[in-house]
């Protein structure tokens, strides 16, 4: 396996010493007449967001960054490769679009702003192909409430603009870095050629890799490689809106495509919570549900389990919780990728209870590597002496990114459904080489969805062993919104939701929970403080049993 991350690092390295190549003797005067609006209402923006932005909040993935005095962001240092990218997506129109108050005419005075002056050669990080479909496609989108605030000067630039990026996109999008960036290359180069005039040969060409990318990337089950549940909730908005263009258009699919996406989208709702917003796992936002709806099925009859995506759904009454329990993913597919099996979101109604923490797309590599740790998810963790989970350095590091070390683990999980509730249990071995422990969870979900139950135990791997005397913690992540308080005897909290209702946690008699800071990054990548249930102890030799319980407190 380690030979496979030199060989991705050797194909990234090629692949830009093409696209410079290509830069350098790129020259197009192709002019893109948009026909065909990519659906908006499958990437909805946030109004809050957008107002933000207006009152010269310019935060993206990649940095906080404010600067009230800045007529457009195109002026502002970038504090990151990854904001610069993110900035020049223009995926952000949709958030602008959504705050109104003279939104669109704001956002065609930045669109126009960018047409002006737009980047190429000298740029090379904002013309990678996923970016420049990004951008294409967020222009797609935007367009109907933006062309009625550009004068004719102004349209003809962005439709320069957009034909030069489609053309550079069609020559350059298999060059896209591997995994789900090389997918939506190839998205976005097929939808150029439904979305604007003479845009055959994109289409074609862009199908065709399609095609391609979705045999190799996607799951049997619908899943993508990444196993994150955003870049899937991506992925389907994008082809949903492909597949309408198709049919505007009067193209037909490729093989194969629509029962793909039907599979994607079906795993897709199976991640899902009770509040519609989407689970967050392995580098994913929890998209909410105005962002999910429009990407589900109809009626949708929704899955208990993926087995090849590695995600359990236990749903009773008003209580749903999903667990991760499948191995973590390798290679390219784990650049975002957290390391914590067996970690889970529980949630009830309209509330968030138990949540991870989330991914830090903001504060810098040292943040980013510790939400991606086993202590940021609601599990069990050692406090000292884990393995690192994570290529940080050396030149494949820089390279490809924190990857994760491809370290076979094993992961285990049965269910068995009742009268009475859902079950699930479930095993993993990431302690195994650090510890000498494997680490058994076990949850029961009642039928009316309001009682809670868990079991968590460290025991040695092998018969007869005894553990050491190391120091552990099962975390549970609170979502901010909950008020938390301990009771007086050491081993339960009750937790109280912004509507009123009340949740008893309790663990066993042998062990308390205390009540500790933690962070919460799961709707933006921003931290945002939040509280934690902690239960801390020592193994002994045979090793710990955790008992635990979070019941309604009406019910």
């Amino acid at each position: 396996m380690h030979g496979n991350t030199w060989r991705d690092a050797a194909h990234v390295l090629a692949a830009d010493a093409r696209a410079r190549l290509r830069r350098s003797f790129f020259r197009t005067h192709a002019k893109a007449e948009f026909m065909f609006a990519y659906p908006a209402h499958l990437r909805p923006g946030v109004a809050a967001r957008g107002a933000l932005w207006r009152g010269g909040d310019f935060t993206l993935d990649g940095g906080i960054v404010t600067h009230a005095d800045a007529v457009t962001p195109f002026e502002i240092a970038p504090p990151s490769r990854r904001w610069l990218q993110s900035l020049h997506s223009f995926a952000w129109l949709a958030d602008i679009l959504a705050a109104g108050d003279g939104g669109a005419r704001y956002a065609a005075l930045l669109l126009d702003r960018w047409a002006q002056t737009p980047p190429f050669a000298d740029n090379p990080h904002i013309m990678r192909p996923d970016i420049v479909a990004r951008r294409l496609m967020s222009w797609s989108a935007a367009w109907p409430q933006l062309a009625p605030y550009l004068d004719t000067e102004g349209r003809a630039r962005v439709a320069a603009a957009a034909g030069r990026d489609a053309e550079w996109l069609h020559r350059s999008s298999g060059d896209a870095p591997d995994g789900d960036a090389r997918l939506t290359a190839a998205l976005g180069l097929a939808f150029s050629g439904v979305a604007f005039a003479d845009g055959a040969h994109r289409l074609a060409a862009g199908l065709a890799r399609t095609r391609h990318e979705l045999h190799r990337q996607i799951l049997p089950d619908g899943g993508h490689k990444s196993r994150a549940p955003e870049t899937l909730a991506h992925l389907v908005a994008d082809m949903l809106a492909l597949q309408a263009g198709l049919a505007a258009t009067g193209h037909t699919p490729p093989p194969d495509f629509d029962d793909t996406l039907t599979r994607m989208r079906a795993t897709l709702a199976l991640l899902t919570l009770s509040d519609g917003a989407l689970a967050c796992f392995n580098g994913g936002r929890a998209l909410t549900a105005t962002d999910i709806a429009p990407l589900l099925p109809t009626q949708t009859n929704r899955h208990s389990y993926a087995l090849a995506s590695g995600y359990h759904r236990l749903a009773r009454g008003a209580g749903v919780l999903v667990a991760d329990t499948g191995a973590p993913p390798h290679g390219i597919h784990s650049r975002n990728a957290h390391a914590a099996p067996l970690a889970f979101e529980f949630a009830h109604g309209s509330d968030r209870l138990i949540v991870n923490c989330g991914s830090n797309r903001v504060s810098g590599r040292a943040w980013s590597l510790a939400a991606r740790g086993v202590a940021a998810h609601s599990t069990a963790a050692f406090d000292t002496g884990l393995d690192d989970p994570f290529l940080r350095g050396g030149l494949r590091g820089r390279i490809l990114g924190a990857q994760l070390k491809p370290v076979v683990q094993q992961v285990t999980a049965r269910r068995l459904e009742d009268a009475a509730g859902v079950r699930l249990e479930g095993s993993h071995d990431m302690f195994l080489r650090s510890h000498g422990i494997r680490h058994h969870r076990r949850f029961f979900l009642a039928d009316d969805g309001n009682d809670l139950r868990g079991e968590d135990s460290l025991l040695p791997a092998q018969a007869g062993g005894k553990a050491r005397n190391d120091a552990f913690t099962l975390r549970f992540h609170l979502h901010p919104d909950l008020r938390v308080s301990a009771q007086h005897d050491g081993h339960g909290a009750l937790l109280a939701t912004r509507g009123g209702a009340g949740w008893h946690f309790r663990c066993d008699a042998a062990h308390g929970v205390a009540v500790a800071d933690s962070v919460y990054m799961g709707v933006d990548g921003v931290p945002r403080r939040s509280r934690q249930l902690a239960i801390r102890g020592t193994l002994g030799e045979k090793g710990v049993v955790l008992r635990w319980a979070l019941r309604r407190a009406d019910a």
